[in-house]
């Protein structure tokens, strides 16, 4: 009997399972492509729970001591409330503990376009430590924007969540700031002998709006968007990359498993498995295999034949035992 394999479908299926094991929502006839941009999305929007480094902009400390010397009796309560919010959510990060009830509630819309992320790489907290029945942070009259890598966490400034022009989310001084504060966070998107665009946050909010990206002077640096920026449906444009890579490498590897296909049945049989009618090879999504840590480390590596597709977050499995092909 022949081996029985679809890796597409196998993805679709697994991140939809995923997905709804997390809640997070996504349009039912949504394709294997566009799921796989979607999960790398979610990947950058729900940050993972690991420690952290935290690093602290002068705005924000300056934005901290103001807080706490809040001098209007009416807003004290809710300066005072962000303040600890904030040295909360630095103790989160630095223990590994999760930040995501702090984020926007939309978080775990797939269909949100997030052009925050995909163009400064920022997300915003809600500084209120109160989590309500939603389970997220109760809204706030302050947030905290900060960009979140795997290993560190910088906070880039507090401001307050009222904007009757609504250009919290394009202030081109938050790249600013960055860039005086964390350098090495723009050197990756400075533009050699390029000319940034003189934009007012209110053309740069339109621009925002139409899923444009934009280049930004920042002293006498042109810098592209932090985050890769947006494709022309809003969606972001490093994980539609990563998506095409993904789809690329499991393409790839179906064949390099259809060319093995006796060798892989012969390797079967010799573990145990009844291989009588045929062997079904699948991909899963790696979080949801029962591995040690030693066999999920092993699989990321060069050593492993699939270690490109395990280092996205899939495996390819025997389906009856989920017994790893290596």
């Amino acid at each position: 009997m022949k081996l029985q394999i679809d890796f597409k479908e196998d993805l679709a299926n697994a991140i939809s399972g995923h997905f709804a094991d997390n809640g997070v929502t996504f349009e039912a006839d949504a394709t294997s492509s566009d799921l796989a941009m979607l999960y790398f999305e979610m990947r950058e929007r729900l940050i993972r729970p690991r420690p952290r480094e935290v690093f602290i902009s002068n705005e924000t400390h300056d934005a901290l001591g103001a807080l706490v010397n809040e001098p209007d009796a009416n807003h004290q309560a809710a300066a005072l409330e962000a303040w600890h919010a904030t040295w909360y959510l630095r103790h989160l990060l630095t223990r590994g503990g999760d930040v995501v009830p702090h984020l926007s509630r939309s978080v775990k819309d797939s269909g949100f376009s997030d052009g925050l992320l995909w163009d400064y790489a920022m997300h915003h907290f809600h500084l209120a430590r109160q989590i309500d029945a939603s389970g997220f942070a109760k809204r706030s009259d302050y947030l905290l924007f900060s960009i979140v890598a795997d290993d560190a966490a910088y906070f880039v400034n507090i401001v307050k969540h009222r904007d009757p022009q609504n250009l919290l989310w394009v202030r081109q001084n938050l790249v600013g700031i960055v860039a005086a504060n964390f350098p090495e966070l723009i050197e990756a998107r400075v533009l050699p002998g390029v000319n940034g665009d003189a934009l007012t946050d209110e053309e740069k909010k339109e621009l925002r709006r139409k899923n444009i990206n934009t280049v930004i002077q920042v002293g006498n640096d042109a810098v592209g968007p932090l985050g890769w920026g947006m494709t022309g449906d809003g969606h972001s444009l490093y994980c539609r990359v990563r998506a095409d890579y993904l789809l690329r490498l499991i393409e790839d590897a179906e064949k390099t498993v259809l060319g093995n296909s006796e060798g892989i049945r012969s390797d079967c049989a010799s573990a145990g498995i009844d291989v009588s009618n045929g062997v079904r090879i699948e991909l899963a999504h790696l979080e949801s295999l029962d591995y040690s840590d030693g066999l999920r480390e092993f699989l990321t590596t060069k050593d492993n034949i699939f270690g490109r597709i395990a280092r996205q977050g899939f495996a390819i499995t025997e389906t009856s035992t989920t017994r790893p092909l290596l």
